[in-house]
């Protein structure tokens, strides 16, 4: 990971958030230069009768703050004034998890818009090296947005064209001619998100009939485990975060925990029989999950 130079007391500072969360002593900058304390507790203690203190402690969170947010593209309501390299990992892995979250639903909100024609655009940032390091910036997402917006004007600019263009000679199109005609062209701009039956790896996945085959035999899953693989089977290859597994399965209201997640997990690959080499649910620490089937 590059270092980030940041401003912090009008100096500048850089900022290298993988080196730092290795360090395991409380943070603080001095000189423009972010350092470990090697004795922490004796650092936090006197950080109690001293400003001098409290302020390099503070302006190392600073830095630290500014350069998570240019890295994942995400705020922070609130940060503590003393960090260490444990702080930075699990705030780092919030970051990430959060920055997947917003990507995630901008590209269901682009599909609920604009259908298959979001398809291309959305690939493109799920396939990007930002998606898969949780860095995805608002940039992106507005050119996926403006990418989508086009592909529609382009198709129901073609739509029109189809439907003005009217042959040099015979007659006129009758009424229900232009109806056929119409349905016909709105087929082209509706087509389905989802297919029905889906292969993923060795699995069947009959969305209709809400069952899984593994080869010819029905693995039995319950409504909310069929749902879970279903979410997975969606993003195959990409890691779905947590967030987004409580908002489409439950609700992010409810009172499930990540705990309960976690459970549903262990029991779909026992029941799924994972052991084999072939599909695995792969656990993202601090992120999520995502299936993977390899051929």
């Amino acid at each position: 990971m590059p270092d980030i130079t940041v401003n912090v007391q009008n100096q500048a500072v850089q900022v290298n958030l993988e080196n730092l969360s290795a360090k395991s002593g409380t943070l603080y900058l001095r000189d423009g230069v972010i350092h470990e304390s090697k004795f922490s507790l004796g650092r936090s203690f006197l950080a109690l009768f001293s400003p001098r203190i409290r302020a390099e402690n503070a302006a190392a969170s600073n830095a630290v703050q500014q350069a998570l947010g240019r890295t994942y593209d995400v705020r922070f309501d609130s940060f503590s004034s003393k960090l260490s390299g444990s702080d930075i990992t699990r705030l780092s892995d919030r970051a990430r998890a959060a920055n997947l979250a917003r990507c995630q639903q901008s590209i269901q909100s682009l599909r609920e818009r604009y259908g298959a024609l979001a398809d291309p655009a959305a690939n493109e940032v799920r396939q990007s090296r930002e998606f898969a390091s949780g860095t995805v910036t608002h940039q992106m997402l507005e050119n996926m947005n403006s990418a989508a917006e086009l592909a529609k004007k382009q198709e129901l600019q073609s739509i029109r064209t189809d439907l003005c263009r009217v042959p040099a000679e015979g007659p006129a199109m009758s009424g229900p001619q232009l109806m056929a005609r119409l349905r016909a062209l709105g087929r082209r701009s509706t087509q389905k998100i989802q297919q029905d039956v889906v292969e993923v790896g060795e699995f069947t996945l009959n969305r209709t009939a809400k069952v899984l085959k593994k080869k010819d035999k029905v693995i039995q899953l319950s409504p909310r485990e069929f749902q879970i693989f279903d979410l997975l089977a969606q993003n195959i290859g990409i890691v779905v975060p947590r967030d987004i597994i409580l908002d489409r399965i439950w609700g992010l209201e409810s009172d499930v925990s990540s705990n309960n997640i976690d459970s549903y997990m262990k029991i779909l690959r026992k029941k799924l029989d994972l052991g084999d080499g072939g599909t695995v649910i792969k656990t993202v620490r601090g992120v999520g999950y995502k299936l993977e089937a390899r051929s």
